[in-house]
């Protein structure tokens, strides 16, 4: 029963990190942009949250590896709201930490 839900919870994961990378890419240049993004940085951050979380204390180097690629979000955000706003940085930046981390929690 938990390895049922356990499993819905890392397909509802998957869909969700693919659902916001097509939207980050689909509202360039739009109003809806930095809402966008600022969502799918958080999606980030919680993802390398709960894969940092769900690893025993001893795997302190696996830790560190989860949290630098959910940093990786801050970055996209902080790079969102400077000159480089109107390139694909920020969006690249999210979408590796976003999907980085899934895999890292998959694998």
């Amino acid at each position: 029963m938990a390895i049922g839900i356990l499993s819905l919870m890392f397909i509802g994961i998957l869909i969700l990190s693919i659902l916001f990378s097509v939207l980050m890419i689909y509202f360039k240049n739009t109003n809806k942009e930095k809402g966008t993004i600022i969502i799918s940085a958080v999606f980030g951050v919680l993802i390398a949250l709960l894969n940092a979380s769900s690893l025993p204390m001893n795997f302190t180097g696996q830790i560190l590896i989860a949290i630098i690629i959910g940093f990786l979000s801050v970055v996209g955000v902080v790079l969102s709201f400077t000159k480089l706003s109107k390139t694909y940085a920020p969006q690249i930046f999210i979408i590796v930490s976003i999907f980085a981390t899934v895999l890292k929690l998959f694998f």
